[in-house]
């Protein structure tokens, strides 16, 4: 049986995070970061200890956890997986298409494993988790851990088993009560040694529904001027829920449509949902669009269960930091004007991919999509390969339109001045096109 790769994610910032938050806390206060210049980084506390578990048990697969295994850089939990069915099957924990693993109360995209195991047979495994993507959200010992695995068969057919609760030699005494994350993201020695500022921080309850509620958000600027939104959610219901974050804006100007995140947070617990501002618009691009300061942050955030069933509709959230001014620059060239649709040109930036940047207006009195037709784009006369993601705008929206010239075309057809570039967008009411924007654009 072939054995199936999935690649998983981690590093700096590896959401979901650390330590539940108390929901009867005072959400109305501002946390300022902690000044006091002594504080070092606390090392990960290696005592906990765990008895043999096991933790799943149901459709002929056993799976038990047997020990915690530290190592100079992340413990291990080990496992064995007895396969009991008829079937060849591979295990997979911890990857993108499936994590719900939890610490301590909070759901990690840690712990990623792939194990086959034949019919009839046992296998070892191990699940990695990194002290540094645990420690930035304040997890620095193991009280209690949940695995969920999805088990495929050889005809990709999968089943999800949900294992229980490992509690280690630290569960007794571990306050899940207290949150750590607040403490942790917020720690001077932390920043340092992660190697970020915290621009924003507060514990405004900005979302309360079906009882999700997102209990804190903040806005950091990494030292490679990267800038990140971590919007802090608490499961207080009794069901599992993916939160979603789609249609972003920035200062009142959208840079990014539909979906942008999907995370399973688990009844009881808590998750950490990234929003990378700067993969949306580049940070060399901030001021192209007078964006000097990011003073509110908008998205819509919406509920599904795991069988994908909508619980709740986007619902949209306003992220704002009042010392901030909320504002964003208007475009000097007009490139296309009709039926309320206004295209302006603000620049064509970068040295190896080229991005052609424009801002959208709708003035239409309908919501509209912003497409680019599809290989109409030519650069001094040359067909180029680019991309280019399309942006829906509400009736008074302004939009981001950013199309990325390939250096390998550009280099490809001997481009290394550009003179002009056309190309034609569509303007859309639902799947029906309502005009055409020829653009052209003269360096």
């Amino acid at each position: 049986m072939k054995k199936r790769f999935l690649s998983i994610f981690t590093g700096f910032l590896v959401l979901c995070l650390s330590a539940c938050a108390s929901s009867n806390q005072d959400t109305s206060n501002t946390v300022e970061p902690s000044t006091n210049q002594s504080e070092k980084l606390k090392a990960f506390d290696k005592s906990a200890t765990m008895d043999q578990t096991v933790i799943v048990d149901e459709q002929g697969i056993k799976i038990t956890a047997t020990s915690l295994q530290y190592l100079n850089y992340a413990v291990e939990l080990n496992v064995l997986i007895e396969n009991n069915t008829e079937k060849d099957l591979s295990f997979v924990a911890g990857s993108i298409g499936y994590c719900c693993n939890s610490i301590n109360g909070m759901m990690i995209n840690e712990g990623y494993m792939n194990t086959d195991v034949t019919s009839g047979n046992k296998a070892n495994a191990s699940l990695s988790f990194s002290y540094e993507g645990l420690m930035i959200y304040g997890i620095d010992c193991i009280a209690n851990m949940s695995i969920c695995f999805e088990a495929i068969d050889e005809d990709y057919n999968s089943m999800y088993l949900n294992s229980k609760t490992i509690e280690t030699s630290l569960n007794k005494e571990f306050d899940f009560e207290k949150d750590y994350y607040v403490d942790s993201i917020n720690n001077k020695a932390i920043m340092a040694h992660y190697g970020y500022e915290m621009d924003a921080f507060n514990m405004d309850c900005l979302y309360k529904e079906n009882g999700i509620e997102m209990v804190s958000s903040a806005l950091i600027t990494k030292e490679t001027y990267e800038k990140i939104l971590l919007l802090e959610f608490k499961n207080n219901s009794s069901q599992d829920v993916y939160i979603s974050t789609s249609d972003i804006c920035v200062n009142g100007l959208k840079v990014f449509s539909g979906l942008w995140s999907n995370t399973i947070v688990q009844a009881g617990k808590t998750c950490v949902v990234r929003v990378s501002i700067t993969d949306m618009l580049d940070v060399d691009f901030l001021d192209v669009y007078g964006i000097e300061d990011i003073g509110c942050i908008s998205l819509n955030v919406s509920q599904k269960d795991l069988q994908g069933n909508s619980l709740v509709d986007g619902v949209l959230v306003d992220v704002k930091d009042e010392d901030h001014k909320v504002e964003f620059k208007n475009s000097d060239s007009i490139l296309f004007d009709n039926n309320g649709i206004q295209i302006g040109f603000m620049d064509v930036k970068g040295t190896s991919d080229v991005s052609v940047l424009l801002l959208v207006e709708n003035k239409s009195g309908k919501t509209v999509t912003i497409d680019d037709e599809y290989g109409s784009l030519s650069v001094n006369g040359m067909m180029i390969d680019y991309s280019m993601y399309s942006q829906e705008l509400e009736d008074g929206q302004c939009g981001v339109l950013e199309i990325e010239l390939w250096d390998s075309s550009l280099e490809e057809n001997q481009i290394d001045s550009i003179q002009d570039i056309s190309f034609s967008l569509n303007v859309k009411v639902g799947y029906k096109t309502i005009d055409q924007a020829y653009i052209e654009i003269k360096q």
